[in-house]
């Protein structure tokens, strides 16, 4: 989806927003240097990428978007979900034992 409707371009603003700052901070935990500071970007992600997903629900809600597409991107948003939470205890692990 390129364009919303008139009077919902916020949300579709807001959408891209998150997707770009999850994107970021994966991209900042990956090439972080000490496993807290990566489990930490990876937090900040998994957060944006909770926030995507909400924006979709809304598109949907709203009748802004078709739900099959939207099913699609959230499914993305679970799968990139589950990619970090595995991330972030890795990190935590790595970072315990020193």
């Amino acid at each position: 989806m390129t364009e919303a409707p008139a009077g919902h371009g916020d949300l579709l603003k807001q959408l891209r927003r998150c997707v770009a700052s999850t994107v970021l901070n994966i991209g900042e935990g990956a090439n972080g240097g000490h496993h807290k500071d990566k489990a930490s970007r990876f937090v900040l992600a998994r957060g944006e990428c909770g926030e995507c997903a909400c924006a979709l629900d809304l598109l949907c809600v709203c009748g802004l978007a078709p739900a099959d597409k939207v099913e699609l991107l959230m499914e993305t948003a679970r799968r990139v979900a589950a990619m970090l939470t595995g991330l972030i205890r890795r990190e935590r692990r790595l970072a315990e034992s020193g």
